[in-house]
């Protein structure tokens, strides 16, 4: 059996917390055949997480553009898929009248302080890097 290291532990309760709840939660939504608002915001939170965690990995399409024009490029493209996501689910549930207006807001605050986090660490690394070639390069040029 494989142990689990220090650094993979909180990604792997997380991992195993998200599977589990949207085991359950779909579990229940069978048996029960229909959605109650709290399994309804349980699976479009997994949802929009994920577009927002995929657009995000996909900053290296946008490299050739500034960083505040990538950032708000990804913000426009993951904003528009989850109100799409959200017009879709008007099909299957009912949509608060300001439920565009809420997911404006509950969206955006949270992806503002996680891209800020995001684009911050990739930063330092970037950084870190280009330190660690410029020192790879000035001392191969004495030997």
């Amino acid at each position: 059996m494989k142990l689990i290291k220090k650094k993979e532990l909180f990604p792997t309760i997380c991992i195993s917390y998200t599977i589990i709840s949207l085991s359950i939660t779909l579990l229940e939504v069978i048996k029960h055949n229909e959605f109650s608002n709290d399994q309804f915001n349980l699976i479009s939170m997994f949802v929009w997480t994920s577009i927002a965690v995929f657009v995000l990995s996909q900053h290296y399409r946008f490299e050739k553009f500034s960083a505040l024009t990538m950032i708000l490029v990804q913000y426009l493209i993951e904003m528009f898929l989850i109100i799409t996501t959200i017009y879709i689910s008007g099909f299957f549930v009912s949509i608060n009248p300001n439920g565009y207006k809420d997911v404006f807001r509950s969206f955006t605050i949270p992806y503002v302080i996680g891209a800020g986090i995001y684009y911050i660490s990739l930063y330092r690394f970037v950084k870190k890097a280009n330190n660690s070639l410029k020192f790879i390069k000035e001392h191969s040029m004495k030997i």
